[in-house]
């Protein structure tokens, strides 16, 4: 029965494009990208939370954006190492961690879905340039490899 469930779903992954080496980068992207979540959302609930001015608050948001930046280089790296790496893909991990660091705060204070809307939105930027920049990285070396 058991071995019959496990082929079931291996056969599943593989027709949606699954395979070994794609779930290890999904696990991989999910754990980055929570930890820099929990970050984020914690520097955001500070500032947010705190009697603070709107200065204080844009110059989080400005900390949340570098930050941003450097936890979205795995989705550059993944755009420009491998060339089946796909938006789509990176779309469900990045939201799936962003809804398990949500429930990690959730538990621990009251707060609303826009409480981390504005750090997910600019994570999502970040990775969403960092992605692009992997990309066009990836083509220019190919046309200095194969000059046609």
């Amino acid at each position: 029965m058991i071995s019959f469930l496990r082929e079931a779903v291996a056969q599943r992954l593989t027709s949606l494009g699954i395979d070994r080496r794609k779930i290890s980068q999904y696990l991989g992207l999910f754990f980055v990208v929570l930890i820099f979540a929990l970050i984020c959302i914690s520097m955001y609930l500070k500032a947010v939370s705190g009697p603070s001015d709107d200065a204080h608050i844009r110059a989080v948001c400005g900390k949340i954006f570098r930050l941003s930046l450097i936890a979205a280089i795995p989705f550059a790296m993944l755009a420009y190492f491998d060339s089946n790496w796909r938006s789509s893909d990176a779309a469900p991990v990045l939201l799936a961690a962003w809804i398990a660091a949500y429930a990690a705060f959730s538990t621990k204070c009251a707060m609303c879905v826009l409480g981390v809307g504005i750090p997910f939105v600019i994570f999502t930027f970040c990775a969403l340039l960092a992605h692009v920049a992997g990309i066009l990285c990836r083509v220019i070396r190919q046309r200095e490899l194969n000059p046609t």
